[in-house]
């Protein structure tokens, strides 16, 4: 189902992004080297410093685009003040210029 997904996401022109993958528990990023990603969301208010310089640094030598967010989904599920964390222009940039429109 996961590679469905991923197509469906191409697609339809849009860019598969792995969401916060320090908040996962158990999970291997590495795991996800096969899968079909155009970034992966390396700024993120439950992120570490730690945990977002490896992520950088494993999204760079994959050719990802680094995004990142505040991740707010409303009072009850704040991780963070809405625009706490985020990126320049660039990475936007790269997101649009990795659409691929069928």
């Amino acid at each position: 189902p996961l590679a469905l997904i991923l197509a469906l996401i191409r697609a339809s022109g849009g860019v598969p992004v792995l969401a916060h993958p320090g908040g996962y528990r158990g999970f291997d990023l590495e795991s996800a080297s096969d899968w079909d990603l155009g970034g992966l969301e390396v700024f993120h208010p439950a992120h570490t410093p730690a945990q977002e310089e490896r992520f950088a640094a494993w999204a760079a030598a994959r050719g990802l685009t680094a995004t990142g967010g505040s991740d707010w989904h409303g009072d009850e599920g704040a991780s963070g003040a809405i625009g706490c964390r985020g990126v320049g222009g660039e990475a936007l940039a790269a997101l649009r210029a990795r659409c691929r429109r069928s």
